[in-house]
């Protein structure tokens, strides 16, 4: 297995073997805002070289659930026209639509942003009416695994996404009580949900896999706010220590 990137999904999926030959593209576009067309043209020269150079091999690729939102933004028509560029162009290949993933990374995440909001005390502008789906990085490794070993969705687009939906105002909230402090909050009525379809996802995984639950995110959150308020304070610490 070869795997290109060095990141959250590159790094969760370091320790897993694959009995064929595969190559995980995990080196793309990961800001939802990015606007530079020179990053989108990157992450397309990178993948038809990976191509190209790995005709005979696997090709696993991660999209994102947000192609399914509203607004077609220059990230989400980018994830599309990748999603059609791997399906035309590979042989053998898996592509994955995936959601807010949760671990410890060093750049800002949705999660990482709202710790580091609530502990400085800055104020959140949170949408009433947003919605997100939270998922373990190791969970979506464990699902990565099995389905790429056993082929199951080969040469298809597959949802790896979690049973339920939090509301965005849910998710800070539960933070500010994971780190016993509250959070500065303007609730902006805006926002919208996105459905993430996971039939398929279903028809593999156990009824009563910890994903489908709904407390899912909380017990998500509860693992990762300490770990990634430690990361915070640990940096802060670095910083200081380089201007000493």
């Amino acid at each position: 297995m070869k795997i290109i990137g060095n990141g959250l999904i590159a790094r969760s999926l370091a320790n897993i073997r694959f009995s064929e030959d595969c190559v995980i593209i995990a080196s793309g576009v990961s800001n939802s805002l990015e606007q530079k067309i020179s990053e989108f043209e990157r992450e397309t020269n990178l993948t038809q070289e990976t191509i190209q150079k790995n005709p005979d091999s696997k090709i696993i690729y991660f999209s994102t659930t947000s192609v399914l939102q509203p607004e077609q933004t220059p990230y989400v028509k980018h994830k599309l026209a990748m999603e059609g560029l791997i399906a035309a162009k590979s042989n053998f290949f898996h592509i994955f639509r995936v959601p807010q993933l949760v671990g410890v990374v060093k750049n800002s995440t949705l999660i990482s942003f709202f710790v580091a909001s609530i502990v400085q005390g800055k104020e959140l502008a949170v949408q009433n009416f947003a919605e997100r789906n939270l998922v373990d990085v190791a969970d979506l490794a464990r699902f990565i695994s099995f389905f790429v070993e056993n082929n199951i969705a080969q040469n298809r687009i597959m949802t790896v996404a979690a049973g339920h939906n939090v509301k965005v105002l849910d998710i800070v909230n539960e933070i500010s009580a994971i780190l016993n402090k509250d959070a500065l909050i303007k609730v902006v009525d805006s926002g919208y949900k996105i459905n993430p379809d996971i039939g398929l996802l279903r028809r593999y995984i156990d009824s009563n896999d910890p994903v489908l639950a709904s407390d899912y995110w909380k017990k998500v959150l509860r693992k990762y706010v300490p770990l990634i308020l430690e990361q915070e304070r640990s940096a802060s610490l670095h910083d200081y220590d380089k201007e000493a």
